[in-house]
């Protein structure tokens, strides 16, 4: 059954800065009844490898960030999970977090393992939430044990919720990524799913150098013609240079876009709204994609539901569900392919 996604990825994603300046972010964690430090929380920028645990006083501190904008996580068991979007440029930022309290209330049908029906749902999950790739194939969910499955047999909606962050080893790209799951559901009515989470990152130890050679040129594929290498182009007015070519759908007949009209002078504000389509001549389509369609350029269609998105240095865009991905991207932006926002491709000679 052929499923259509809806992305996500805070899915939705650092061997290198993007720029040389770089700054810190510090404050403390406390807990907002008792006004009480909360010790062990672990503070992190979302799709990146940069972090930190408080201390028992409940402060932290995380240095060399990148220019960007990037979400602010903190997350702590018994806890509901923080984020706010911050802007890094030179010099350093300083945050005072309050946690709240969570309890997470189930529904009354909860699949478990060791329950009969939970193989079945958990095989659809891991299908969805590892994405169809090559790189997918070579993906283990660490922690099953950590995932509850709640389907409503009235709606026929299936849920997913984890009680720890869910840890992925990617054996293509050589990463574990900790992903704290907000979102999975799956309408088996619609056949549409939607997937949202914030992931944090940390580098696998190679066996040796051909092996990191290896991930160094997969991780290049992935980025290659992704969500944020074309985010990045666009804000940069790169997208010829780096083979991406953008159409509006008019009238019946397709129209190219200049990118630089997309933009209000020379800010970082992109003003669109409705379908936009997207050509990367870069690479072909992969084989196992090209099984649903027969196209060879890698073609995708961007759909903006509000007015208009801001984009940032890194390839950070908001808002993130203002915009929903069919299409080649659709089947690309996977965990299997998922890399830290400020990556940094290899230069080729």
């Amino acid at each position: 059954m052929k499923r259509g996604g809806l992305f996500f990825l805070t899915f939705l994603v650092s061997i290198a800065g993007i720029a040389q300046s770089t700054s810190s972010l510090s404050g403390t964690v406390i807990d907002v009844k008792t006004n009480e430090p909360v010790p062990f929380a672990s503070v992190f920028l979302a799709n990146t490898m940069l972090g930190a645990s408080t201390k028992e006083d409940g402060t932290f501190l995380i240095e060399k960030i990148p220019v960007g904008k990037y979400d602010v996580t903190v997350s702590m068991v018994g806890y509901k999970l923080f984020s706010a979007s911050i802007s890094f440029s030179d010099g350093s930022v300083k945050i005072n977090i309050q946690l709240e309290q969570e309890v997470i209330q189930l529904n009354e049908f909860v699949v478990k393992a060791g329950q009969s029906d939970f193989d079945k749902y958990y095989d659809i999950f891991e299908k969805l939430f590892l994405g169809q790739t090559p790189n997918s194939k070579r993906c283990t969910i660490i922690n099953p044990e950590d995932i509850n499955l709640d389907y409503d047999k009235e709606t026929e909606i299936l849920k997913a919720f984890a009680t720890q962050p869910i840890q992925v080893e990617n054996k293509a790209l050589g990463y574990t990524i900790y992903y704290l799951l907000k979102e999975f559901e799956l309408d088996y009515r619609s056949d549409l799913y939607k997937i949202f989470g914030v992931p944090r990152f940390e580098t696998l130890t190679p066996k040796d150098d051909r092996q990191l050679r290896h991930w160094q040129s997969n991780r290049d594929d992935a980025y290659s013609g992704s969500l944020n290498h074309f985010m990045r182009s666009l804000i940069h007015r790169e997208l010829s240079k780096n083979q991406f070519s953008i159409y509006e759908q008019l009238s019946g007949t397709k129209k190219q876009l200049d990118e630089g009209r997309l933009f209000l002078q020379n800010g970082n504000i992109v003003f669109f709204k409705g379908d936009m389509e997207i050509i990367f001549d870069g690479d072909a389509e992969d084989s196992s994609y090209r099984t649903y369609r027969n196209l060879v350029q890698q073609t995708s269609k961007l759909t903006f539901i509000g007015d208009s998105i801001t984009i940032y240095e890194n390839g950070y865009y908001e808002n993130q569900k203002d915009i929903v991905l069919t299409g080649y991207l659709a089947w690309r932006e996977c965990m299997g392919n998922l890399l830290p926002i400020n990556y940094q491709p290899t230069e080729k000679k």
